[in-house]
């Protein structure tokens, strides 16, 4: 595992693993990508010899090059008296990330569609802060994609947008500019959310492509 030597703290000569886990503490911390106010480090424990008895002035803590991880991590601290090296130790650390997440207040069914009821933006820990979402109002009217238990932080790969316009289906097609607009009525060449554009087989044979609006409608923009 690649490290980059951090920060040096120096201390009072002592012998209180307290400062290791506070150095180490403070160096996940200010190197890792997350805001104080959304990392927790805890669950720290020293391995190796017991140094309860050593003597040091000095801390040197390394940590991964590239500070994203979340659970588990351990990293190696070097013990300094009068600028000698006195010992090399790993310590290892759980980090836990806090952030606002979008939550299913309910069991939500494969295929239901979600309802602002349903979700609430919350303050909830993850292991995964990539792929969460931002705001309810992005849950609020998609589909879920799987089942969803109550309590679960939603990711985008759980939900999907409902299908609103059917391939084969008779939907209503608007043509608009700034001086005309004109319906008419066509065949859905594909299915289509709200938003995305699908192509539409007119009465004359020639297809055309706009942007879903509604159920069984399309807007095309000239």
């Amino acid at each position: 595992m690649a490290l980059a030597a951090l920060m040096v703290l120096t201390v009072p000569a002592l012998s209180d693993s307290g400062l290791i886990r506070s150095e180490v503490t403070r160096q996940i911390v200010q190197n890792s990508p997350w805001s104080g106010d959304d990392i927790e480090v805890d669950d720290i424990n020293i391995t190796g010899p017991d140094i309860t008895k050593e003597k040091f002035d000095r801390v040197e803590v390394r940590v991964p090059k590239r500070m994203n991880n979340i659970g588990k991590i351990t990293v190696l601290a070097t013990l300094f008296s009068g600028g000698r090296e006195v010992r090399n130790i790993w310590v290892s650390a759980r980090i836990r990330v806090f952030r606002e997440a979008v939550v299913a207040l309910k069991s939500i069914r494969m295929n239901e569609k979600i309802t602002k009821d349903d979700v609430k933006l919350m303050r909830m820990e993850t292991r995964d802060v990539a792929d969460t979402l931002g705001s309810a109002e992005e849950a609020v009217g998609m589909l879920a994609r799987r089942p969803i238990a109550a309590g679960t932080v939603i990711k985008r790969d759980y939900i999907k947008p409902q299908v609103i316009v059917k391939r084969g289906e008779r939907i209503v097609v608007s043509v608009e500019n700034e001086r005309l607009k004109v319906k008419s009525v066509g065949t859905a060449v594909g299915d289509g959310s709200r938003g995305e554009t699908v192509s539409v087989k007119m009465s004359s044979g020639k297809e055309i492509t706009g942007r879903v609006t509604g159920p069984g409608e399309i807007l095309v923009d000239f």
